[in-house]
């Protein structure tokens, strides 16, 4: 769950700036980590979807925002050993 507020950085926005925004997320992920993909690279792949809705909390002038949203992010597994060290995030 999200909540929040608009801070009034100009005069035309006072008015929408008293209202407070909220919001719902849902984040679904997958791991692509097989060692016929990552022996040789050390290259694992993590994808997955993100659902959300967004009031912001004035209708006729603000509105609401649903979107869905593909994730797909590369990662590098350093190994040291047998055992996974660090997981770095392009």
């Amino acid at each position: 769950m999200h909540y929040g507020f608009i801070i009034p950085h100009s005069r035309e926005i006072i008015d929408v700036s008293r209202s407070n925004p909220f919001g719902i997320e849902l984040d679904a992920q997958w791991l692509l980590a097989r060692e016929k993909y990552t022996r040789n690279s050390g290259v694992v792949a993590r994808r997955g979807i993100v659902l959300h809705y967004f009031n912001f909390d004035t209708p006729r002038v603000l509105g609401h925002c649903v979107a869905d949203v593909f994730d797909l992010r590369l990662g590098w597994i350093i190994r040291a050993g047998k055992s996974c060290k660090v997981w770095q995030t392009l």
